[in-house]
């Protein structure tokens, strides 16, 4: 039997957002209580029947945290993702996670990784753990201290809520985080520190961003105020920056140009040896890993962009889960 792997993104190819949700939808991740992104009630019963005949690996650009707030379906769960767009790799993540409404603030896994809200951890000067940390978005990191966790400790963290400043724990767990994958790149980021920290401040300048923050201290992300055209503020920074520059809607990425999904398959190629792999997307950021894949599915918006002969369009998660079992039938 052949070996064979899945890799898919999430946003607006797997799952979706409150804005298109469909009546037969099912609510897989909230936000502080409120409903944020969503499957189909089918969808997950064929994530199941696909996790038994292949290896399913999420390969989004969320970090660490926005993922790990996905209430994956009972029994479809992954047993690992990419995150990061590339730069990290989880294992094990959990056998079940809590079904609830969303309301309460723990997502709990298999170990328990206590993050309540998917806030991220912030950075204004500096990049990595120790002094260069800061604050910023209302996100206070407490240097010094830590949380109980009931995995030990965590890292101790003060997030913005209407009721004021709330402690909450944030535990990755060194059996959730690939280290061999960090280590590699960790390397690779050394080359890019200083021009990720000069970019972050100076797009903390521009009154043309809502927000902007370092993501996991792998990349740099801002959102563009409404007026402002996204696509043509990520041209302006051709030639001027040695960090790929990509836009998505009204967001902006500086990346080191190594982390890509195209790059992040090749590696966990050389882990998982496998003998097809099938790739699934929507955007620009996918096109390296759809180009890699042996059959690429992508959204039509991309399609003429994917330089791979053996592609198909596929519209939406259950129309993209149908043709992968069907696949899976015939390789």
């Amino acid at each position: 039997m052949k070996k064979i792997l899945f890799t898919c993104d999430l946003d607006n190819t797997l799952i979706h957002s409150y804005k298109h949700k469909r009546n037969y939808d099912i609510c897989i991740e909230w936000i502080k209580g409120k409903e944020q992104g969503f499957i189909s009630a089918e969808a997950g019963r064929k994530i199941r029947l696909i996790k038994e005949q292949a290896i399913f690996v999420p390969f989004t650009t969320r970090s660490v945290a926005q993922y790990l707030r996905i209430q994956w379906p009972e029994n479809g769960i992954p047993e690992q993702a990419i995150t990061t767009n590339g730069a990290i790799q989880l294992q094990e993540t959990g056998t079940k996670i809590g079904t609830g409404t969303g309301s309460e603030t723990g997502i709990r896994t298999g170990s328990e990784i206590g993050i309540r809200t998917g806030s991220e951890i912030g950075t204004r000067s500096g990049i990595g753990a120790g002094t260069g940390i800061g604050t910023r978005a209302g996100i206070e990191i407490i240097t010094g201290s830590e949380i109980e966790t009931e995995n030990g400790t965590g890292i101790g963290i003060r997030t913005e809520t209407e009721s004021g400043t709330e402690p909450i724990s944030l535990s990755i767990s060194e059996n959730y985080m690939d280290k061999a994958w960090l280590h590699e790149s960790e390397l690779i980021l050394e080359a890019y520190k200083d021009e990720l920290t000069r970019m972050l401040n100076l797009l903390e300048e521009d009154v043309d961003y809502i927000r902007c923050r370092l993501v996991d201290d792998m990349y740099v992300f801002s959102y563009c105020r409404n007026e402002v055209d996204a696509a043509e503020k990520a041209r302006g920074y051709s030639g001027k920056t040695s960090l790929s520059v990509l836009s998505s809607g009204k967001k902006i990425y500086f990346l080191p140009p190594e982390f890509n999904k195209g790059n992040a398959l090749d590696r966990l190629k050389r882990n998982v040896s496998p003998d097809y792999v099938i790739a699934a997307g929507d955007s620009e950021m996918d096109i390296p890993m759809l180009e890699r894949a042996d059959l690429a599915f992508c959204k039509a918006e991309i399609t003429g962009r994917v330089q791979n002969k053996n592609k198909m369009i596929f519209q939406n998660e259950d129309d993209l889960l149908d043709s992968v079992m069907n696949v899976l039938v015939s390789v």
